[in-house]
């Protein structure tokens, strides 16, 4: 009894062992219980990769909020939001500044690569590059990190003139147009009456004033031709996994 007792118990360590060895053998990353955020994980591993400091990050929101955004843009209507990539300790963060559940206090904010792309909110994500030397980079980081330290706030007003609150692209504009004198200013974009009297019910501000604003679009920040595409990530919107790459 004892004998086969011993077999047995030989029978299952050998099982156990062997199942440790294939799990071993996985390329990191690799969840055998969860595939979707294994392909997520490793697609967000890949864009760390080419991240480069002052990159500029774009995503495609899938809440209403941002579909909203992305009608701002009067050529490209891809992306909802934008943030500024820098690094800290080798590890790069997003900086950016929005309003909402996501952002309780509205002050600029830095999250990971992960959190910024996380693709249960989002149907994709994009990396872009600005044309800047290495004296413009060190003072378009420096003038981000000073406003994230003052904790400059989301504008809900919208308002290009004034400089004590900002939008996500708002903030990008001004950043870029001062680390380089002015080399690199990126357009703006006026709503028509028709677009206004739509943006009026979900900003909350009379179509008068709406109509009269500069806005920042998103494509205005990408749509330049000192800013190139590094690479885009898209995301199935039935799985919420990246299913597609373009360079």
């Amino acid at each position: 009894m004892k004998n086969v007792f011993f077999l047995l118990y030989a029978v299952g360590l050998s099982l156990i062992i062997s199942s440790c060895r294939i799990r071993e053998k996985q390329s990191p990353g690799v969840s055998l219980t969860n595939p979707v955020q294994a392909q997520f994980d490793n697609e967000i591993q890949e864009a760390q990769q080419l991240l480069k400091e002052g990159d500029l990050v774009l995503r495609n929101g899938n809440e209403f909020a941002s579909q909203v955004i992305k009608n701002f843009s009067k050529t490209d209507k891809t992306y909802s939001h934008a943030g500024l990539v820098f690094f800290e300790n080798g590890y790069p963060l997003v900086y950016h500044i929005l309003q909402g559940d996501q952002n309780p206090d509205e002050k600029l904010r830095r999250d990971s690569l992960k959190t910024f792309c996380n693709s249960r909110k989002n149907f994709g994500f994009a990396i872009y590059r600005y044309e800047l030397d290495s004296m413009q980079l060190v003072s378009l980081k420096k003038i981000i990190l000073d406003w994230y330290k003052k904790g400059i706030k989301f504008d809900p007003m919208f308002n290009l003139e004034s400089d004590d609150k900002m939008y996500c692209s708002e903030m990008i504009r001004k950043s870029l147009q001062l680390a380089t004198e002015g080399s690199i200013t990126l357009n703006s974009t006026r709503p028509t009456k028709k677009e206004a009297e739509y943006y009026t019910y979900h900003l909350k501000l009379p179509a008068s004033y709406i109509a009269k604003m500069n806005i920042v679009s998103v494509d205005n920040l990408f749509l330049h031709p000192k800013c190139r595409m590094v690479k885009r990530f898209e995301f199935d919107p039935q799985q919420s996994i990246p299913v597609q790459q373009k360079k």
